[in-house]
């Protein structure tokens, strides 16, 4: 009797350690795969007071979206293009970007947005969301794409975006 309730306490104790020792742990971080760079032409319309610091608007002229290759995915479609923003009093910028580009491959057309964080004409680091019915570029509509925009003193910023590629 003692015997068989020992074996049972026993089986019941490598169950408990079964589910702990089975239990998933973290998963692998995700890579980061290059999908474009390019440049984004912007004036500043305006810097508006606000009760967090300034609301910032921007005017996206032009630009272009190049593959990693080298070779030209996109055009920014002149005149869609807007920056808007959150100048912070602490400094930091709120950023708030959206145009439309046509793809060179299947002359389709793409929304896109950016939502970021960063310092004002510096750098900004954001997702970038992507609807498109480009029958090239489709599967980014549902992938998670970071967006790096640094600001040089002299010329257009320069955006890099970067898939985020599973582990």
């Amino acid at each position: 009797m003692f015997f068989t309730l020992t074996l049972t306490t026993l089986a019941h104790i490598a169950l408990l350690f079964q589910t702990v020792v089975g239990a998933p742990g973290p998963a692998p971080a995700p890579t980061l795969e290059p999908l474009f760079f390019g440049t984004l032409s912007v004036d500043l319309v305006n810097l508006i007071d606000g009760p967090l610091g300034g609301r910032v608007s921007a005017k996206i002229t032009d630009g272009v979206l190049m593959n990693p290759n080298g070779t030209l995915a996109a055009n920014i479609v002149p005149g869609t293009g807007i920056g808007n923003g959150i100048l912070a009093d602490d400094g930091i910028f709120l950023a708030s970007i959206m145009f439309t580009v046509q793809f060179v491959a299947d002359s389709s057309f793409a929304y896109i947005s950016v939502q970021g964080v960063g310092e004002q004409f510096v750098q900004d680091l954001g997702y970038v969301h992507v609807e498109t019915a480009s029958s090239v570029w489709g599967d980014l509509n549902s992938h998670f794409i970071v967006g790096n925009v640094t600001f040089p003193k002299v010329g257009p910023s320069i955006l890099n975006a970067y898939i985020v590629a599973e582990p």
